[in-house]
This record gives structure tokens, C-alpha cells and sequence, in this order.
């Protein structure tokens, strides 16, 4: 080697080049968009139980119980799990596209977190599926409505939306308010009210917050009177409001099974792709 070639070689600096694993990086590409899919749509989901008025009462009635308060703790487990998915997806794209075993190191870690996440939450939602049978919820409501409708600050704007948006009265009927807390208390203040007004039939445009009932009278009828089914729900809530914490239930806990088999899928994909990446120096021009 003369002088030339080794004053040339010298002024060339080493550069790391990456390869290995070209198929398994189309995939892990792939699976990482529908990683950014299933946050997305996990995120959707848990927002629309957490906001909607219509579901939300199932989270704020199993929130308030002194035995299980743990329902709405997993919605937001489930929610998390979205954001942190759409975070790592990126985490996981650029790793990937360069081939970058410190950012697929990273996303691996992610990828474990939230297997464990999604467990968690798919856990909690089987505990509240097993944990409210038909008894429990009768039991549970027909507590509140007779000893702690009027009496407990959160009891009372709960159950005007769980009877307002399921068409029902009490835990199982109307006559849980008769001789209930509310009752004797109104009763004392001079007021015959025999149900409250989110008992009543309501207009098309009430609202749980701004009731309208479509007889201003209706909650001076019994329970017993004849007239009292045409202006007011006798039914009681106890098996609607179980059926849908059951569907809240099924809803988390189909977002954790799917969640979860994604993460166990790219926890292996990325395994594999991490060790067919090869490093090797090469010089660069100086």
C-alpha cells in the first residue's frame, strides 16, 4: 500500500450502517398503524363511557358504593392505555424505520406497561361482572332509594339520571319511596310528594338536569292509585341499571382482550426484529 492510498484511507471517518430483518420491519410498520388504531379507538371508547350521560351513571353509581368503587378507576386504566399506545406508536415507527435498537428497546418496555394495563382494567371488569347479580343491585338500590335519596349529596342527582334516562322509579318500584327517607322528611316539611319528579313521564324536551314532567302533578299520586301508571314508571331500575354494568363490563373488558393480544403480537414481532438488526462500521468520506 503506498503512501497515497493510506493518507486517503486515514482521512475517511467510520460510519455505523444498520440492516437486517427488511420483512419483519414491514410488519412491525404495519402493526404499528394498527397499534395507533387501537389507541385511538380505545381512547374513543373510554371517553364515550366516561362522558355520555346516558352511560356515564353506571361509573358514578359503582364510584359511589362503599364496597366496590373501582369501575371508573379502570376506565380511565382503559383510556391511559390509548394515549400511551398512540405515544409508543411513534416510538415504534421511528425505531423501526431506522433500525434504532435503543428506540425499540424503549417501545418494547411500552408494549409490556401496557399488556399489564390491559390486564389490569380486564380484570376489574370481570371482578364487577361477577361481583353484581340480580339480588346485589336489589339490595344495593333499594338501600338508597329508601334511606339515602334526600339524604346523601350525591345519592339524589344520581338517581333522578338513572330513573330519568332508563324510565324507572326506586330499586324495584315506585313504592321504595313510600315510608322512605325522602318521604318522611318532605312529609314533615308539609310536602305529599310521593315519588320524585325524575319518576314521572317527561316531555321530549327534559333533560335529567331540567326535568319537565308531562303532568306538574304527578309526583302527588301513590303508587297505589290507578291514574299514577299513565303520568309515572312504576318498574323499578335494580335489573336495568345491572344490565347495563354488564354491558360497561363486556365493553372494557373486549377492549382489554383485543388490546391485550395486540401487545403479546408486537411484543414478539419486535423481539424477532430486534435480533436480526445487524451493525456494521463501513467508512464514510471524511
Amino acid at each position: 500500500m503506498n503512501r497515497s492510498t493510506t493518507s486517503q484511507i486515514a482521512n475517511k471517518k467510520m460510519k455505523t450502517e444498520r440492516n437486517g430483518g427488511k420483512n419483519l420491519r414491514c410488519f412491525h410498520l404495519i402493526f404499528t398503524i394498527l397499534l395507533w388504531t387501537n389507541g385511538i379507538a380505545v381512547i374513543s371508547v373510554a371517553l364515550w363511557l366516561l362522558l355520555d350521560p346516558k352511560r356515564n351513571y353506571v361509573l358514578d353509581f359503582i364510584d359511589f358504593s362503599d364496597n366496590f368503587p373501582y369501575l371508573k378507576a379502570a376506565t380511565y386504566i382503559a383510556c391511559g392505555t390509548g394515549f400511551l399506545s398512540v405515544l409508543l406508536g411513534f416510538v415504534g415507527c421511528f425505531g423501526a424505520i431506522g433500525r434504532r435498537r435503543c428506540l425499540l428497546v424503549g417501545f418494547l418496555i411500552g408494549i409490556v406497561l401496557l399488556l399489564v394495563l390491559n390486564v389490569a382494567f380486564g380484570i376489574l371488569s370481570i371482578y364487577y361482572w361477577n361481583q353484581f347479580d340480580s339480588e346485589t343491585m336489589r339490595r344495593h338500590m333499594v338501600t338508597m332509594t329508601r334511606n339515602r335519596y334526600g339524604r346523601d349529596e350525591w345519592v339524589q342527582p344520581l338517581m333522578d339520571k338513572i330513573q330519568f334516562y332508563n324510565e324507572c322509579c326506586g330499586g324495584e318500584g315506585a313504592k321504595d319511596y313510600h315510608f322512605s327517607f325522602w318521604f318522611v322528611t318532605n312529609k314533615e316539611r308539609g310536602t305529599m310528594s310521593y315519588v320524585p319528579i325524575s319518576c314521572c313521564k317527561q316531555t321530549i324536551t327534559a333533560r335529567y338536569w331540567l326535568l319537565a314532567p308531562i303532568d306538574p302533578n304527578c309526583d302527588l299520586r301513590d303508587h297505589s292509585d290507578t291514574s299514577f301508571s299513565s303520568t309515572a314508571y312504576n318498574e323499578g331500575c335494580s335489573e336495568k341499571v345491572l344490565g347495563q354494568t354488564r354491558k360497561t363490563c363486556l365493553i372494557l373488558l373486549a377492549l382489554s382482550a383485543e388490546g391485550g393480544l395486540l401487545m403479546v403480537f408486537m411484543l414478539f414481532l419486535t423481539l424477532c426484529f430486534l435480533n436480526k438488526i445487524v451493525y456494521y462500521r463501513t467508512l464514510g468520506t471524511s
